[in-house]
């Protein structure tokens, strides 16, 4: 006999019988579905929140860029001599810059240009926007429109 033949090669199973190994893909014991139980719980939570983060941003990006047009239209009335001039002023750069703010849209926007009621040499520029328009659920206890204003002076000085 030859030594190839008197040699056995006998293997070991670490794995209970009833969790044997039948092939080199079902290496790992199986979890009996929790795993898909625990996906279909947390897919949708984190779904729900990374939409709700999306959302809350855009709400949020509104308000800021709502901000910024109020200041800048409120910059460039700075120079005018009379409420006419101011009004005329206001609505053109409203009017110019709403293309420079994407998440604005013109026909939800309103302007006031109005004599500040506790200081005749002041006045303000105030811009409200609808929020219920945005696509987003309002936060709560918040408002259906935003309110910006800004108090300048009479001849910017």
């Amino acid at each position: 006999m030859d030594r190839s033949q008197q040699i056995t090669c006998t293997s070991v199973n670490p794995l209970p019988a009833d969790r044997a190994v039948s092939k080199a893909s079902d290496a790992r014991p199986t979890s009996g579905g929790s795993l898909t139980l625990r996906a279909l719980i947390v897919a949708p939570i984190l779904c729900l929140t990374l939409f709700a983060i999306a959302a809350q941003g855009v709400y949020f990006g509104t308000l800021h860029n709502l901000d910024k047009l109020t200041a800048e239209t409120a910059k460039a009335t700075a120079a005018a001599a009379s409420p006419a001039e101011r009004w005329q002023i206001a609505r053109r750069t409203v009017d110019k810059a709403i293309s420079d703010y994407p998440l604005l849209r013109r026909d939800r926007l309103q302007l006031s240009v109005t004599e500040n009621g506790r200081d005749s040499t002041r006045y303000d520029v105030t811009l409200t926007y609808d929020t219920p328009q945005l696509g987003v659920w309002p936060l709560a206890g918040s408002a259906s429109s935003v309110r910006y204003s800004t108090t300048v002076r009479v001849g910017g000085v």
